[in-house]
């Protein structure tokens, strides 16, 4: 029996046998309450996805479990005409205004809805352009051939599929939002261990006997006294674990190993049954301390604040750097980075450092735990133009024109995504750091190259006696000619850098009475 159990599990089915089903007018939808009612004892399947990673939010949920949202994947296989699909999930993704229960006749209809076990169809408008966003999960009881881009035609666009293969995260990601339909419900295929909601110790306390003929005074005295011992340990543990737990989340805000590492200690039976749950919330408090911080943070003290620290730069160095931060400093996306080519010592990073925001500032290689994707810009220093791939950086293409959520990984560490939003600054010295971005190109994929930097960078390379902190002489020409629309959406404070001015002024004057009294 066991074999044949295995046997059909394995038996799968191709376009022709699927699609020869009608579509249903009506479905039967075993939807369960969204967020769960009931949390406590074991985990039904159907709440899995809210009781793993229900305390993310959508944007943290994407990038700890690296969802393709942006079909890089896809792309590729759709240029390759790889169109082939096998499998018991698909994780769909799509740009549509077809209505969610279109979607899920479709899907009914083409699956055959004896054989499926789970759809979820959710719509989600895009707060930047207030386009329609449709998440699609489908699970089969069997294994499914797909010979087609299955959704294309129904939706009428080319769809994004296979972003993930974490069907409980992506289930949960698609009920962010609370506006979705389902069809059965939730099971994960690939998940089956059996899990409780996190909660207090159960209280158990002793029987005492109703055998009256055969019990005596004393020993009804001795298990009363039992009993309230019992109870006694029982609320002794959980305000151990109310402490703990409090001590846990304080230093989860600063550090999360050493958060994990008090539950392991403190707890470690609770710690081998739920440490990915742990984690994951410890990491979710960690990026609110974060956000809180940045959030109250109204001004950034700095050694120095564009312009008024650099009163002797040339007019033509500040016309220059000024048409850069007015132009693209604020741009929410597409941004051109400014490249600064100068010898040392003539205050290239001061200035870099000047500019008003938290900075992501790297200099050597690159150190995945120094990114912030809160900054408001980033600086990239004394690395050579053809150095950041050696030195572990993500692709330049990626880090220096706002990509958005973009791959990245370090020594010892798992593949990440960060959320490059920020304008972007290199800092070069002249002559061998430059290295491919200003030689002669010798071939077509360098010419390709040189010409796509030429549209996509900012670059001033400093003449022999030109300073930051001297009167200087004549700019690049650079590519700078693009304009920031008035109505254009920007990042940043609109009066961010009078208020970096009015700070700086303040820490001045503070430090001038300090040294009077």
């Amino acid at each position: 029996m066991s074999k044949l159990d295995e046997a059909l599990e394995m038996t799968t089915f191709s376009d022709q046998e699927i699609t020869t089903s009608p579509a249903r007018t009506s479905m039967p939808s075993h939807s369960r309450p969204y967020p769960p009612i009931h949390r406590s004892g074991i985990i039904h399947d159907h709440d899995r996805p809210f009781a793993e990673y229900g305390h993310l939010d959508a944007l943290t949920l994407s990038q700890q479990n690296n969802f393709d949202l942006n079909g890089i994947e896809n792309d590729h296989r759709r240029r390759l005409n790889k169109k082939r699909m096998q499998g018991k999930t698909w994780a769909i993704t799509c740009w549509s205004v077809v209505p969610k229960h279109i979607v899920l006749d479709d899907i009914c209809r083409q699956f055959n809805d004896e054989r499926l076990q789970y759809v979820c169809v959710a719509s989600e408008k895009d707060s930047k352009n207030n386009k329609n966003h449709l998440h699609i999960q489908i699970i089969t009881k069997l294994i499914v051939n797909k010979k087609c881009w299955f959704l294309d035609e129904i939706t009428g666009v080319h769809c994004n599929y296979q972003i993930t293969n974490n069907d409980v995260a992506w289930n949960e990601y698609c009920k962010k939002g609370g506006d979705f339909i389902e069809f059965g419900e939730f099971k994960s295929p690939s998940t089956r261990t059996k899990k409780h909601w996190p909660d207090l110790p159960r209280e158990t306390t002793p029987t005492i006997s109703t055998e009256s003929s055969s019990s005596s005074h004393h020993d009804v005295e001795n298990q009363v006294a039992q009993q309230i011992s019992v109870r006694s340990n029982a609320e002794q543990r959980r305000q151990r674990k109310i402490v703990t737990a409090e001590r846990a989340l304080l230093l989860a805000e600063t550090d999360i190993t050493k958060a994990m590492d008090l539950i392991r200690q403190a707890m470690p039976m609770e710690f081998m049954a739920h440490s990915s749950w742990y984690f994951s919330t410890f990491n979710y408090i960690r990026l609110q301390s974060q956000r809180k911080n940045f959030e109250n943070m109204t001004s950034i003290t700095k050694q120095y604040v564009w312009p008024l620290s650099f009163p002797n730069v040339s007019i033509d160095l500040a016309t220059a750097m000024n048409r850069w931060i007015r132009h693209h400093f604020s741009r929410k996306s597409r941004a051109k980075c400014l490249i600064l080519i100068g010898p040392t010592g003539i205050g290239k990073t001061s200035f870099a450092l000047s500019l008003p925001g938290l900075v992501n500032y790297f200099k050597g290689r690159w150190n995945l735990d120094n990114w912030n994707s809160m900054a408001r810009y980033s600086v990239y220093d004394d690395i050579g133009w053809d150095n950041f791939e050696k030195m572990n950086y993500p692709s330049k293409k990626d880090l220096l024109t706002q990509n958005g959520l973009t791959g990245a990984t370090d020594k010892y560490r798992h593949s990440t995504m960060i959320n490059v939003v920020q304008p972007a600054i290199v800092l070069l010295n002249p002559g061998k750091d430059e290295g491919s971005l200003t030689a002669k190109a010798m071939t077509k994929e360098a010419q390709e190259e040189a010409d796509y930097w030429k549209k996509r960078a900012f670059i001033y390379r400093m003449k022999p006696g030109e300073y930051f902190y001297r009167r200087t002489q004549q700019n690049d020409a650079g590519s700078s000619n693009s304009s920031l629309g008035s109505n254009e959406e920007r990042i940043g404070n609109p009066n961010e850098f009078i208020d970096a001015e009015r700070c700086w002024l303040q820490q001045q004057q503070q430090q001038q009475q300090q040294q009077q009294h």
